[in-house]
Parts: C-alpha cells; sequence; structure tokens
C-alpha cells in the first residue's frame, strides 16, 4: 500500500509493517521515496510523521504553532480519508429505453 500524503511525505506498507517516506533526490540515484522511518501498525505511522512535522516547523510565535499543527493534522486526515465519487446512471439508464 502506498499513501501519498504530500508532495514531501508518504505512508507506505508492506508484509511487516509500515514505513513513512520522504521523497528524495539523489545526484546517483535520481528521485524517488526513501523510507525513513518503521512502525509497526498505520495509527503509529501517521502519529510519528505527523510528531516529525511538528518538529519541524518553523514558526515564532505560540499561535502560529498551534494553527501549524491545526494545518498538519487536516491535511493528513484530508489524506488519509477515504474518497468516494459516486456517479448516477440512471439518466443514461432512461435515455436508453
Amino acid at each position: 500500500m502506498f499513501l501519498q500524503i504530500n508532495d514531501t511525505y508518504a505512508i507506505e506498507s508492506d508484509a511487516i509493517g509500515w514505513a513513512v517516506s520522504k521523497w528524495t533526490e539523489e545526484p546517483k540515484r535520481g528521485e524517488y521515496w526513501k523510507q525513513i522511518a518503521w512502525y509497526q501498525t498505520l495509527e503509529n505511522a501517521t502519529n510519528g510523521l505527523l510528531q516529525r512535522q511538528i518538529r519541524c516547523l518553523e514558526v515564532d510565535t505560540f499561535n502560529e504553532a498551534i494553527k501549524g499543527v491545526q494545518g498538519l493534522a487536516r491535511e493528513l486526515t484530508e489524506a488519509l480519508s477515504p474518497k468516494f465519487e459516486v456517479k448516477s446512471s440512471i439518466k443514461q439508464f432512461k435515455e436508453e429505453k
């Protein structure tokens, strides 16, 4: 499973566990997703990524920090929320009759 959170981070899994990956560019390898942290559960990986991003916030005031944390939490929630698109075929069905 590969869940891209934003342009910088993703959460991926294999048969053993979960990893937080960071988009990386290296001269010899080029651009790729590099695993930077490993977890046993999706919940732990999500919390680990959020904590990492919080520690890297560049803010100067407590209010900026609160807004930054809220934005990060919203971004993670949106990235991990299921998205469904339901297309109605009722009109098409009526036209075919």
